[in-house]
């Protein structure tokens, strides 16, 4: 649902801006940079994600494209996002901190597909490092040793390694802004490790914490995945 509405945004502000007055563009490949040679763009899907569903987090990207030749373009996407959440109730309270970071860098190839549309394909290459932190404590009555207080630390730890051939749609609002819209194929490596360990504590002894179960788990993968038309970005050009 939300891919479909991304899409109908994308469509509306094509149609919203044909009422525009503007200049007829000659043929060629589309600008998608100023006179300076650059451009920046922010990627919308995170306030499309915040009106949908308040429980959704995406993280804040931005793209910067720098012209090399006519119809050529290096790009580099940069984002990030933190949370903190702190659920207590009754008998137990979860902490959770959690951080994304991703970089990428890329090239494009453009062709012209009219005065306002443009077309573009080229391929990424991307880091994503991702932390969450949970912290548990939890409380039992009438355990064979008391009561007992029980805290959880569980941590996780994932990197991803890809490359993301794409190809992509420009459409240009006014002469320094236009919107962009691509769907990406993804190669990627991923590295995910995860530790928990419980700490438990009597009543009697409430500061005086012992071990209890430990755990380590290290995974592996390697992912191929389509990503489609969902990533709207608005440029202005430099």
């Amino acid at each position: 649902m939300k891919k479909f509405l991304s899409a109908l945004i994308f469509m509306g502000l094509s149609m919203v801006s044909s009422f525009g007055q503007e200049q007829p563009r000659s043929e060629g490949p589309p600008d998608v940079t100023g006179s300076s040679g650059y451009s920046v763009g922010i990627n919308t899907q995170f306030m499309l994600d915040g009106l949908f569903d308040q429980n959704t987090m995406t993280p804040l990207e931005l793209m910067v494209r720098k012209r090399t030749k006519a119809d050529q373009a290096m790009r580099a996407r940069l984002g990030g996002m933190a949370t903190h959440s702190n659920r207590i109730n009754a008998e137990e309270q979860l902490e959770s901190r959690q951080t994304n970071w991703n970089a990428a860098i890329g090239y494009e190839w453009h062709e012209s597909l009219g005065k306002k549309f443009g077309f573009y394909y080229g391929v990424d290459v991307e880091a994503v490092i991702g932390n969450e932190k949970k912290t548990l404590r939890r409380k039992t009555f009438d355990t064979p040793i008391g009561d007992l207080n029980s805290v959880l630390n569980d941590k996780i730890r994932e990197q991803t390694y890809s490359i993301k051939p794409l190809v992509g749609v420009t459409y240009h609002l006014t002469r320094s802004l236009y919107a962009s819209a691509e769907l990406r194929l993804k190669f990627a490596y991923r590295q995910n490790k995860r530790n928990n360990y419980w700490f438990h504590s009597t009543s009697d002894a409430p500061s005086d914490f012992f071990s209890g179960s430990y755990t380590i788990i290290n995974n592996y993968q390697f992912d191929f995945s389509l990503m489609p038309l969902a990533n709207i970005f608005i440029h202005l050009k430099l």
